[in-house]
């Protein structure tokens, strides 16, 4: 999962110097212990019950191991990124690259959705963005790519807040 920024200003500048952030979840040799990755916390909205967990998985990656895994055992989970890694510049556009393995998602589809995030931490709802929902049976168990892309930062957007999703059929095609 990587944020780029396409401000027009550094548009001459390297694509790689335009990563505004990556998550690559490898955060042991930072010094995170925890079962899941720093900053992100499990949305607990109804029907999204709390043995719903995230987790590493240090057997599989999109490059290398470990990935972040939302095991969901037939319901709903989500997590929403809540660090300081991806603020913004107002005006600026942004572009979010994921890659998600729908292993074993027989009913339920994966997605990555975004917005952007005001000073006092108050997502602005104007500007949310949800990637495809991925989860066929042609996806199962393959990295599929998902971009998305957060048009111009308005006044206010002090950061980018994501969140990563795991739906059952009757939230994603009701």
């Amino acid at each position: 999962l990587s944020l780029d920024s396409v401000d027009p200003a550094c548009s001459e500048a390297p694509p790689s110097s335009r990563v505004l952030h990556r998550f690559d979840f490898d955060e042991q040799g930072q010094g995170n212990v925890e079962a899941g990755p720093r900053y992100w916390l499990p949305l607990r909205l109804a029907g999204f019950p709390k043995f719903t967990e995230g987790s590493f998985d240090e057997a599989v990656g999109h490059e290398a191991p470990p990935s972040f895994h939302l095991a969901g055992e037939g319901r709903n989970v989500a997590y929403q990124y809540g660090g300081h890694e991806t603020r913004v510049r107002p005006g600026s556009e942004y572009v979010i690259d994921a890659f998600l393995r729908p292993d074993r998602l027989l009913h339920a589809r994966a997605c990555v959705s975004a917005h952007f995030v005001d000073e006092s931490g108050r997502p602005m709802p104007e500007t949310l963005v949800r990637s495809r929902f991925v989860g066929e049976a042609a996806e199962t168990d393959a990295w599929t790519r998902v971009d998305l892309v957060l048009p111009s930062a308005p006044p206010g957007a002090v950061s980018v807040g994501l969140t990563t999703w795991v739906l059952q059929e009757p939230l994603w095609n009701p």
